[in-house]
């Protein structure tokens, strides 16, 4: 069994490897016009996803193209269930090592637009370490233009709205000298940015000892920040956050000082994305449930936790990879990935009635399903046993 802090590393390795392999499977298989679709190689599978809050039929989501030779491209599209038509938003070619990572995508509060963040490391000759650029952009679904709202040089880990569309929330890391045997030197805080003014304003100042606020959400009263860290009071100095898990914790947008307070239950392991339900009464998170010793997989679940009475339930039992909840009425939608393997990630949207406990999948166009990434998986496997026997 793999340790927390074992986990932590992977997990977060994985976040940034799925990114990249998830740029391969897709729209060269299933999109006709797409120049690679004779190769029978490429994959394209899910990356992020956004269910728009006014009308649950549109989605916005990223997809990712991936071949033998590695990262393709990179797409930003939007479906509409109802009408069943797709639009590619924006593509990025992986033709060099600058080229950004699309995450982070989500509607605009008033869903005229679609935003994602847009993260680079531009390396230098003859310096060891890259700069990081990271731009928020945004494609106005009625201009179709592409606008930048917001650049910075250093690593945004997350974003999110005001609920009236005027400010952004960012979440970065702050350097910071290193205390004695310590072996991390930034803070993870969290900044609001005024689309109009231009001006940022500090609104956290805990101490997160290396660890990222990773995911991020404002309430719908705008009075409260949400987003998972570390109990800053748990961590060790020789060890920083890696050995304390995630969980979730409310900001007062009126105290810049504060410390925070966990509402999440305690999980052995990091909770990941969470989602509220409309009035905010229910919260919805996944979690690690299980380690698999003899492949290394982490099964992730979905729980619905109630903080009036501090009890909590378990929405899924998939045994799988189950992540990403986004609530919205008697809706839960979130991504399964049955592949079992993190070398072909092949997350799939699903849709729950919290009412029933049904499910259903929502194909979306473009992602190689997960029948044809098993078939895949067979047939490289067999080729690499045949390439063996060959060497005897």
């Amino acid at each position: 069994m793999k340790g927390k802090m074992n986990y932590r590393l992977i997990h977060n390795s994985m976040l940034w490897v799925t990114m990249v392999l998830f740029i391969a499977t897709s729209s060269a298989l299933f999109n006709p016009d797409h120049a690679l679709a004779a190769d029978s190689s490429i994959r394209t599978t899910l990356n992020d996803y956004t269910i728009l809050r006014q009308d649950t039929n549109q989605i916005a989501y990223i997809a990712s193209i991936m071949s033998d030779q590695g990262l393709q491209e990179t797409m930003v599209k939007t479906y509409d269930r109802k009408q069943n038509l797709s639009k590619v938003l924006y593509t990025v070619k992986n033709d060099n090592r600058d080229s950004p990572d699309l995450s982070n995508v989500q509607f605009s509060p008033d869903g005229s637009a679609v935003t994602f963040l847009a993260s680079s490391m531009i390396w230098h000759k003859g310096k060891g370490q890259p700069d990081f650029v990271s731009k928020i952009q945004s494609f106005d679904l009625n201009t179709g233009k592409l606008n930048t709202l917001l650049t910075k040089k250093e690593e945004i880990h997350s974003f999110a709205f005001a609920p009236d569309g005027r400010s952004i929330f960012i979440t970065m890391g702050i350097q910071s000298k290193p205390a004695p045997k310590q072996w991390f030197n930034f803070n993870s805080t969290i900044f609001e940015y005024n689309l109009a003014s231009k001006q940022t304003m500090q609104r956290t100042t805990v101490k997160t000892h290396g660890g990222s606020m990773r995911f991020l959400k404002i309430s719908r009263n705008g009075k409260f920040i949400y987003t998972t860290m570390t109990d800053p009071r748990k961590v060790k100095v020789e060890k920083g956050s890696l050995d304390v898990p995630q969980q979730i914790y409310r900001f007062p947008l009126n105290n810049v000082h504060s410390d925070g307070v966990q509402i999440s239950p305690t999980h052995p392991e990091d909770i990941n994305n969470f989602s509220w339900n409309d009035d905010e009464t229910i919260l919805y998170y996944s979690t690690v449930t299980k380690h698999m010793e003899s492949t290394g997989d982490l099964e992730f679940e979905i729980f619905a936790y109630y903080p009036k009475t501090k009890t909590k339930k378990q929405m899924t039992s998939l045994g799988t990879d189950t992540e990403n909840p986004i609530a919205i009425g008697k809706q839960l939608f979130f991504t399964v990935d049955t592949a079992g393997d993190v070398i072909y990630p092949n997350p799939q949207l699903t849709v729950m009635n919290i009412n029933t406990g049904k499910t259903k999948s929502i194909i979306l166009p473009g992602l190689t399903t997960m029948e044809q990434t098993n078939q895949q998986v067979k047939q490289e496997i067999a080729e690499e046993q045949k390439r063996r026997l060959n060497l005897f």
